[in-house]
């Protein structure tokens, strides 16, 4: 995974949404397909991600493999879960710690 975009840059949309997770508001959001183990904060989280530009349609489809990302939720080592292709190869180191 690259670190920085071509231009040895991160871009600050996505070091801002990791330092704060996005701030809320009011926006209506989707129902949670995972409200068994996902916190609404964390939900809400989710919905400001797919709101940055290289995070487009990360929201669909995490709710399509929602179960793939539980186990990552749930495990002691999430930083060596590989994410569901496309974005698997979609998402530099930084981006991938916002997910």
């Amino acid at each position: 995974m690259k670190l920085m975009d071509m231009k040895g840059e991160i871009a600050p949309a996505d070091l801002k949404f990791f330092l704060t997770g996005g701030v809320p508001m009011g926006e209506k959001q989707p129902d949670c397909p995972c409200s068994d183990w996902m916190l609404e904060k964390l939900w809400g989280e989710l919905n400001r991600l797919d709101k940055l530009p290289n995070f487009k349609g990360f929201l669909d489809h995490f709710m399509k493999e929602h179960a793939t990302y539980k186990k990552m939720y749930d495990s002691s080592a999430p930083q060596d879960f590989e994410l569901p292709a496309p974005w698997n190869t979609k998402l530099d180191k930084l981006q991938f710690m916002c997910v």
